[in-house]
């Protein structure tokens, strides 16, 4: 009997230990591949879920009706249902009138309006007369004439090239209320200056704060106090100006 013996490639090299740690060295990279792959297959799967996901159009929604649910329920009987009879309104006839003839005279009492024919003729013959030095002929041009008696409402609309200048303003006595609660205020006054300079009306426009006394006080004040007059081409005039008080705490 022959007994045969082979000889492995690199027989004697590696033992127990040595072939231990090749196998664990080649199960961890098999491990490592394997562990990619299942992470790369996952992620291109849910990848392909989402792009199908945005290109999937939002679903319909179907409504069925029953057009037999909206139809009034079937007739019974063989009588039909009468209609109703409905009346129209009774709307009376027009009545022709004849129109009565107008006579194409003015009236005696009608105004004479002139045309615009007339109002030229009338401004020429003015104009001559004007020119030709008629002492009759004379227009004059002015404002209206305020009496000095007479205070007009606030707004009336006077010019002026010189506004009113204060001579002597009385300072207004501080409120006895105010002056205990160390409250200091605002009063803006509108005042009508007349042609002597005199103060003749006031209106309270703005206060703060109210119900203090700093518009009775402001008021008392101005009404007390002296102006220049306003000027108009070096004549006097009355005119509404703004004035303001302000009360400080001392």
């Amino acid at each position: 009997m022959t007994a045969l013996a082979l000889r492995l490639p690199n027989e004697g090299h590696l033992g127990g230990f040595g072939i231990r740690q090749l196998l664990q060295r080649h199960m961890s990279v098999g491990l490592i591949i394997s562990v990619l792959f299942h992470v790369t297959a996952l992620g291109t799967y849910y990848l392909a879920l989402q792009l199908a996901a945005g290109d999937t159009p939002p679903p319909v929604r179907l409504v069925s009706i029953n057009v037999f649910d909206f139809l009034p329920p079937p007739i019974s009987g063989k009588e039909p249902i009468p209609l109703e009879k409905f009346k129209l309104p009774q709307v009376a006839l027009p009545i022709a009138s004849v129109p009565k003839p107008v006579s194409d005279d003015p009236p005696a009492d009608a105004p004479v309006i002139p045309n615009q024919n007339d109002l030229n003729r009338m401004l020429q013959q003015k104009s001559d007369s004007l020119l030709s030095g008629d002492p009759d002929a004379q227009y004059v041009f002015k404002e209206p004439v305020i009496a000095d008696e007479q205070v007009p409402e606030p707004g009336t609309f006077v010019s002026f090239q010189q506004a009113p200048q204060v001579v002597n303003l009385v300072q207004p006595q501080y409120p006895e209320i105010a002056k205990k609660a160390a409250v200091g205020g605002r009063v803006v006054l509108q005042i009508y200056v007349d042609k002597r300079g005199d103060v003749k009306d006031a209106r309270v426009v703005q206060v703060w704060p109210e119900n203090v006394g700093f518009e009775d006080a402001a008021k008392e004040a101005i009404m007390k106090s002296k102006f220049t007059p306003a000027l108009q081409q070096h004549e006097p005039v009355g005119v509404w100006v703004a004035y303001t008080y302000n009360f400080k705490v001392r």
